[in-house]
């Protein structure tokens, strides 16, 4: 109903007449699609049309004409016969600007065809309206909190920097997500206001956790709305803390903050902290115990003397993330004896990141310049996009590619086509293409990876070569090559006669 209420706004004085006299319709827009379905300033993408016979004729010779707006430019394609009864589906590529006035960029058009039982060339008409957004432009920084441990149905004070790192943000509002695990304490939004380009503000958040919070330690999302420099609304998800939720205790609590990052595979630093809340000495062991996630290295059994009462004791800790797992929240449990003989287990939720790392590497085939990029991280990144920027010599076709989703390991390839340069004939030797990827993680955080990539040109416009990303020809064993594995073998072979004639010469002595 969205898709056809659309239509029937930006489709125009075309449809009206289509409307009035149905036996002149023999194409009709019936659906279409936007990719990326987030689109940015300055961004590219395509929108995927889907034209539709519903006349009893086969419509030939179909072409589309479409224009952008603020442009007069039209450009066009083919799309062949279409038979009655049938589909056909279009692909329109765009590129948006980097000023957007109101937010909407326009591509209209024009599909022009001849029935099969007429002579008479007949239109169908259609705008589509693509809303644009810029880049989140904001981050957000705790600064600290009275105490970083509360039990559930506490409340908790959070001193925040939001920063405004490049863009428009105005109206800004906090709010937290629907059925949370923590909301704004006697209210629903915390308002902020205007926040200028390239500064920042510090709020006061009092949140307060719900009665029946999971233990363990979080960070908290808070969700970021405003309007950017395109007038639309834009919202962000960012996280603040952590926090770590324990069971009221009257005689302990424990807590264990990450000193070094949580990675999957990697090691990690912890302090664990043991506070008396009693009203005398605290003594108590504390064990470390061994999940499908974590593994601690070294020391596993923590010993804590005579802790005073309000007092505090922390030690460092390391843990072992599995290679195994996937970014999200796990529990550790730690097992805590008190020096009466009472054992009780504590466990702690730990968030495990995902770290995102892309390589972009150049080849060569058949003259064109080949451009590799590879997820060579530990999850998953989607919307991925490439731009090639070529220094020193020209390309025809695109130097542009949307590539969606590349899973761990995975890659994707961009091919340029040199063009016939005058400039350029003759004068070989090193070029460079200058690669932009950006992408999300899987914490749906926007990157963007930046890389000049040689390329050797011998002179002609279609003799590249890679530069400096070329493998030898030789053989390879162990990351040596034959010249090295000889050599290696020689040295051997001379340390293994001067050995023998040693060990020869003070046997004759003995």
């Amino acid at each position: 109903m969205a898709l056809l209420a659309l239509i029937a706004i930006f489709a125009g004085g075309t449809a009206s007449a289509a409307s009035t006299n149905s036996s002149n319709v023999v194409l009709q827009v019936t659906d279409y699609s936007i990719i990326p379905p987030a689109v940015y300033l300055g961004s590219s993408g395509y929108v995927k049309l889907t034209v539709t016979n519903t006349g009893q004729d086969a419509a030939s010779g179909v072409t589309v004409y479409y224009t952008y707006s603020q442009s007069s430019t039209q450009l066009f394609l083919s799309a062949g016969d279409i038979s009655p009864s049938s589909s056909e589906q279009l692909t329109i590529p765009f590129k948006i600007p980097q000023q957007v006035p109101n937010g909407i960029y326009l591509i209209n058009v024009d599909i022009y065809y001849t029935p099969s039982s007429s002579t008479q060339q007949r239109r169908t008409s259609i705008s589509i309206p693509i809303i644009v957004s810029q880049h989140g432009a904001l981050e957000v920084t705790t600064l600290g909190s009275g105490r970083s441990v509360i039990a559930p149905g506490e409340t908790i004070q959070l001193q925040l920097a939001v920063s405004n790192t490049g863009g428009v943000v105005n109206n800004l509002i906090i709010t937290t997500p629907e059925n949370a695990s923590f909301s704004i304490e006697g209210t629903t939004q915390k308002s902020i206001g205007n926040i200028p380009s390239g500064s920042s503000t510090n709020a006061t958040l009092s949140l307060i956790s719900s009665s029946t919070v999971p233990l363990g330690q979080y960070t908290i999302p808070l969700i970021f709305t405003y309007q950017d420099a395109s007038g639309n609304t834009t919202t962000q998800t960012l996280y603040v803390g952590p926090v770590s939720i324990l069971a009221p205790s009257t005689q302990f609590r424990l807590s264990m903050d990450p000193l070094t990052p949580t990675e999957v595979g990697f090691q990690a630093t912890f302090q664990l902290t043991l506070e008396n809340a009693g009203t005398s000495p605290l003594t108590a062991i504390v064990d470390l115990n061994s999940t499908t996630a974590f593994t601690p290295l070294g020391i596993t059994r923590l010993y804590f003397e005579s802790i005073e009462p309000n007092q505090k004791v922390s030690k460092n800790i390391t843990l072992g993330i599995s290679n195994s797992v996937t970014a999200g929240y796990y529990s550790l449990p730690i097992q805590v004896t008190l020096g009466s003989g009472t054992t009780t287990t504590q466990t702690v939720g730990i968030f495990v990141s995902a770290t995102p790392d892309v390589t972009i590497t150049a080849g060569s085939s058949s003259g064109n310049v080949v451009m590799q990029i590879s997820n060579t991280g530990n999850a998953p990144i989607r919307s991925v996009y490439v731009t090639a920027e070529p220094q020193g010599f020209t390309v025809s076709g695109s130097t542009d590619r949307f590539v969606g989703t590349l899973n761990v390991d995975d890659f994707a390839t961009l091919s340029l086509t040199p063009g016939v340069s005058t400039t350029a004939q003759g004068n070989s030797g090193k070029r460079s293409v200058l690669v932009t990827v950006s992408f999300k993680d899987s914490n749906n955080l926007p990157h963007v990876v930046k890389k000049s990539v040689d390329v050797e040109y011998s002179g002609s416009a279609a003799a590249f070569q890679a530069s400096g990303n070329r493998s030898t020809n030789r053989g390879v064993i162990f990351g040596l090559g034959w010249v090295e594995l000889i050599g290696g073998a020689v040295i051997l072979v001379i340390a293994y006669f001067v050995y023998r004639h040693f060990r020869k010469r003070r046997s004759v002595k003995a």
